[in-house]
């Protein structure tokens, strides 16, 4: 066996053994259901997958000079979102992530994650917002939402239903030196994630 197709291998094993958990849209208290809701038109291709999910709107943090950002979709209710968020912050150096909130966890989400885009600083938000779900802290939502943000969550939320989303974070990468395209349901430990990266 090749040294390539050993990595490969392994690459595959760490994307389907090492996340720590994900929240499921299902355990959302009221989780939003759309007409999208019935069963999903998911992109097959690891490859069309990554780059419908260019699509959306996200916070952008890390890497700038990055080809490949890894594009993660997260509810900012979710702790395992969270947990991620922190996995990734060491990493920042060598990849760039783009954040696409969506609000599926409950009716705090949408707000919530509304809030986070119209931010005049959304990555500093992001950073303040998931150190408190990181503490146990639940964010009271706005009780204003601007309409273009909630606009843009609504469409992450449609475009999370087309790929098949089905638990928080989930996210679409490029493997920086294999490039294998792939995805991943759940939150890793930062070791893993850097592996699962190959960065």
């Amino acid at each position: 066996m090749q040294p390539q197709d050993l990595q490969r291998r392994r690459l595959l094993a760490l994307a389907a053994g090492a996340g720590l958990a994900a929240c499921s849209k299902q355990e959302g208290e009221g989780a939003q259901k759309t007409a999208a809701s019935a069963p999903a038109q998911a992109a097959s291709d690891p490859q069309q997958a990554y780059q419908l999910a260019a699509t959306g709107t996200g916070i952008a943090v890390g890497q700038t000079l990055s080809a490949y950002p890894v594009r993660v979709f997260f509810d900012p209710q979710c702790p395992h979102c969270a947990t991620l968020w922190f996995s990734a912050k060491a990493l920042w150096p060598r990849a760039r992530f783009e954040w696409m909130p969506v609000g599926v966890l409950g009716a705090a989400s949408l707000p919530l994650a509304a809030a986070l885009l119209s931010d005049p600083d959304p990555a500093a938000a992001m950073d303040r917002h998931e150190a408190q779900i990181h503490a146990n802290t639940r964010p009271e939502p706005p009780a204003k939402v601007d309409a273009a943000a909630r606009a843009k969550v609504e469409a992450n939320n449609a475009l999370f239903e087309k790929l098949g989303g089905d638990s928080v974070p989930t996210f679409f990468f490029r493997h920086a030196s294999l490039g294998q395209y792939g995805r991943h349901a759940g939150a890793m430990e930062t070791e893993d994630l850097r592996q699962l990266l190959g960065v």
